[in-house]
């Protein structure tokens, strides 16, 4: 590098260059710059170029910022890692679901007793589409199962279409309630906590833009709309409703993105293919989850089932780690 860049730089004769161009090359590293000076003969001002070398006042600000989000993300992680607050996440994010369709239900309630009996009920007509989702995208996984268990296989998928949404709503509060606190240890009940956090985005997406345009509505700046008939919903009420549901949306969106390129090479398509098979031959997503954002994670999954493939994923995940420090 410093004999192609004086040869570029700092042309020469030929027959000088042995005796008068002396090349030093000094290589700072600040973050992820690596930064190479090269002089010739004067030594001094390459010397004095790399003691000022971000002295100033520009990136003096830049690595005082680096190092207090670096400070910042260490205490972060530490604060993280403490079971109570593991525990305290978890229980957060299993209750904005809840919290998610109660507030649908209440805008959606609301809107038909005010006298906007349309809105209302296109609310509450996006609440079940989840569940639909789910028994259609389960039923081959679900009919094998029925028919391991002795139901015929020509039945078995009816059966599902029958009991899917009433047997899903159940399984969906019974598995809040159970695993409020905690993961599950199962791999397939993992994946299927997360597989219905992606098909939020069925219910999810439709509800912001149905409830964005009712709080424009009801705005109304400059007299765009014609006047809202009927009484108003609550704006705090809808507002609330519109941030859990966008905050699903992102939820959901993050979970995809983030293990997808872990577990199928970013391709999103093969990913939900897995998870619509709850995540069979897949490393369970829970534990990486926990080497992206603690200081210790303990493995007690099942692995017997995992591909090889699966575990050279949970090395890479460590590699990768800012945070793990014990596996």
């Amino acid at each position: 590098l410093a004999q192609g860049a004086s040869h570029h730089a700092y042309p020469k004769p030929a027959h000088a260059q042995d005796d008068r161009l002396r090349t030093m090359a000094a290589v700072h590293s600040a973050g992820e710059e690596t930064v190479a000076v090269v002089g010739g003969s004067g030594e001094e001002d390459l010397m004095k170029a790399v003691r000022e070398y971000r002295t100033d006042p520009y990136f003096c600000t830049a690595d005082a910022a680096s190092s207090a989000l670096k400070w910042l993300k260490a205490k972060k992680t530490a604060v993280t890692s403490w079971p109570i607050v593991l525990a305290m996440l978890l229980a957060g994010a299993r209750m904005s679901i809840v919290g998610d369709y109660g507030s649908d239900a209440n805008v959606g309630l609301t809107l038909r007793q005010a006298g906007n009996p349309i809105w209302g009920t296109i609310v509450l007509s996006l609440m079940p589409l989840p569940y639909i989702a789910l028994t259609a995208v389960l039923a081959n996984y679900a009919s094998k199962r029925l028919a391991d268990r002795g139901c015929p296989r020509a039945v078995s998928k009816a059966v599902w279409v029958v009991t899917g949404v009433p047997f899903l709503l159940v399984a969906d509060l019974y598995l809040n309630i159970r695993y409020m606190f905690t993961n599950p240890k199962s791999t397939s009940t993992y994946h299927y906590l997360h597989l219905r956090k992606i098909t939020e985005l069925i219910e999810a997406l439709p509800q912001v833009l149905l409830q964005a345009y009712i709080g424009l509505r009801m705005w109304n700046p400059w007299d765009m709309f014609p006047q809202v008939r009927g009484a108003s919903v609550n704006p705090v009420a809808l507002l609330m409703s519109l941030l859990l549901s966008a905050m699903s949306i992102y939820d959901a969106e993050t979970f995809v993105t983030k293990f997808a390129r872990r577990q199928s090479g970013g391709d999103w398509r093969a990913f939900i293919g897995k998870m619509v098979h709850l995540g069979e031959g897949l490393a369970p997503s829970g534990i990486q989850e926990a080497m992206d954002k603690q200081r210790v994670a303990v493995c007690d999954f099942d692995l017997s089932g995992v591909r090889v493939r699966e575990i050279q994923s949970l090395g890479r995940t460590v590699r990768a780690s800012e945070a793990i420090q014990e596996v």
